[in-house]
């Protein structure tokens, strides 16, 4: 089946617990990547920068924002791939944007595809935690040699490795404490590396959710295999002057559009980072279909 991936290198990463997507998805993936790693928010006339904590620092002009996107898309793509996932085990998205381990048992919730066999692994697997894995809760239920030895783990895993530089860079360019998230993470990569083994063992080859976090609910899918997607059969790329001429040319248009709005309506009025797909999919876009503006290169 064809389905996409959103990034922003040049290299080519392994597939093992890649996410892959509909193109729609994919679009606004990077829509909310730029707004959640700028903490954008909207009030109808100004941006507004929020900090970790989400405390408004300051405005910024709409244009200086603008700016910033065009920019953050220049070096964005999204490739095509024939996935091969022919025993997907299906689970249920609960871990936002944190690794799948974080979502513990309740990635599990109502599934009716494991056998009783599989559900009682799965409560060793994650013990002694029971549902989705909060930061206080790894302190709380971890002693300092169990911890010690989950990072260990994931310092000489390489796959788990990778994992946790990509945490790493996410809590850097967000300007979360890494010294403080460091543990949770570990724990979190230790549990999504020991969940992917466990289902390796039992033929699954890749997992599937649906995304309503950045879809609409359509499938995605995680693969587990080194070489399960691929070399990319397409690639779109930025199309720069298409958008300057069908987006940017009416963009401060559309900031008036939203601010009469907002003055007629004040609950459309406070657009907060957490909503970050709404303001990626109508504002950044100026409420035209992103597709336009990206060009599409067979390989």
């Amino acid at each position: 089946m064809k389905l996409y991936h959103s990034s922003f290198s040049n290299t080519k990463s392994d597939d093992v617990l890649k996410h892959f997507g509909e193109l729609q998805t994919s679009f606004r993936r990077l829509n909310s990547m730029f707004m959640t790693k700028n903490r954008l928010g909207f009030d109808g006339v100004d941006f507004i920068r929020f900090d970790y904590h989400y405390n408004p620092t300051e405005r910024c002009e709409p244009n200086s924002i603008l700016q910033d996107f065009i920019a953050y898309l220049a070096s964005a793509k999204i490739e095509c791939f024939e996935i091969e996932a022919k025993n997907p085990l299906r689970l249920k998205d609960a871990w936002e944007d944190d690794p799948i381990g974080s979502a513990g048992l309740a990635a599990f919730e109502g599934s009716d595809q494991l056998s009783e066999l599989e559900k009682q692994s799965l409560k060793r697997l994650f013990a002694p935690f029971e549902d989705i894995i909060y930061p206080h809760d790894v302190f709380l239920n971890l002693s300092t040699a169990e911890l010690k030895n989950m990072r260990n783990y994931v310092r000489n895993n390489p796959f788990a490795k990778k994992e946790f530089e990509k945490r790493k860079s996410r809590s850097m360019a967000i300007g979360e404490d890494f010294n403080v998230a460091a543990t949770q993470e570990y724990v979190w990569v230790y549990l999504m590396m020991k969940l992917r083994q466990w289902a390796l063992e039992r033929r699954y080859d890749s997992f599937v959710y649906a995304n309503t976090g950045e879809g609409f609910g359509d499938d995605a899918y995680v693969t587990l295999k080194s070489g399960q997607a691929g070399k990319p059969v397409s690639v779109y790329s930025f199309d720069k002057d298409s958008y300057m001429s069908g987006v940017a040319s009416e963009w401060n248009q559309w900031i008036n559009k939203l601010h009469q709005e907002s003055t007629s309506n004040p609950s459309t009025s406070n657009f907060l980072s957490e909503e970050s797909k709404v303001m990626g999919d109508q504002l950044m876009w100026g409420g035209q279909d992103p597709m336009k503006y990206w060009h599409l290169t067979r390989l």
